[in-house]
């Protein structure tokens, strides 16, 4: 998220692992979004609310908040 590749291992389940990457891939679109030259605002609202249902998944799977 901070444009730094790290080397990470997760383990869990299926749907943990893919509520984790769905959660940092959105956030990550999100970001890119705001810093994309001719963003509109309906477009970073699109993504904004791509990145809370995300969120949202998240902390129904893993029963903690997403802290990005």
């Amino acid at each position: 998220l901070v444009g730094k590749a790290v080397n990470t291992k997760l383990r869990g389940s299926r749907e943990e692992i893919e509520a984790v990457e769905a959660a940092l891939m959105s956030s990550r679109r999100f970001q890119d979004e705001l810093n994309r030259p001719g963003a509109s605002v309906d477009s970073v609202v699109q993504k904004l609310g791509i990145k809370h249902m995300s969120a949202r998944e998240f902390e129904r799977v893993l029963g903690v908040p997403w802290p990005l």
